[in-house]
């Protein structure tokens, strides 16, 4: 994609996520799905699978697990159908609160609980969340947006340990 500009990119990833939006989601659930086939590599089962954004997701729009380096992905993400949005530092300072419900067995058990979002608390189980915090299993934290991210975004992901996306690295 890089021999491309950013707006050639954008243009192509919005069409591409129309087609997933087709066939599975709305536009935040099907960017994400792209993102998990084209930038993670995941098949389209493991990126639909690892979907669990919906209405009371706290925050949480995708949860993946490598199994090989013993490490849980905790996705967010956010779409915009324009070419030209910025993306700030609200929402990033939104999923930071998201950190809270993986940093211990305990906490993750309280996330089981207090979810009424049905593909979420699956998610949890499905993939023993809970035993892989409790054996030390890495978490990571990916922010992951069409927009540019603007200074305060910038800045503020300089102060956190995120793995975040925006259209610039998503077009490296």
């Amino acid at each position: 994609m890089s021999n491309l500009s950013i707006t050639e990119i954008s243009a192509k990833i919005r069409e591409e996520v129309n087609l997933y939006k087709a066939d599975y989601r709305v536009d935040n659930s099907a960017f994400l799905i792209w993102f998990l086939r084209n930038i993670f590599k995941l098949t389209e089962l493991e990126s639909v699978d690892a979907v669990v954004d919906g209405p009371r997701d706290k925050g949480i729009d995708a949860i993946w697990v490598n199994e090989q380096e013993n490490e849980i992905y905790v996705f967010q993400s956010e779409f915009s159908p324009s070419n030209e949005a910025q993306s700030g530092d609200t929402k990033i300072r939104e999923f930071a609160g998201v950190m809270q419900w993986f940093k211990d067995v305990e906490s993750v058990q309280k996330l089981q609980t207090s979810s009424t979002n049905e593909a979420l608390r699956h998610r949890l189980t499905d993939l023993s969340i809970e035993s892989k915090i409790a054996h030390g299993n890495t978490v990571i934290f990916v922010y992951v947006t069409n927009k540019k991210f603007d200074n305060n975004a910038t800045e503020y992901l300089a102060t956190t340990n995120f793995d975040a996306y925006d259209i610039v690295r998503i077009s490296d």
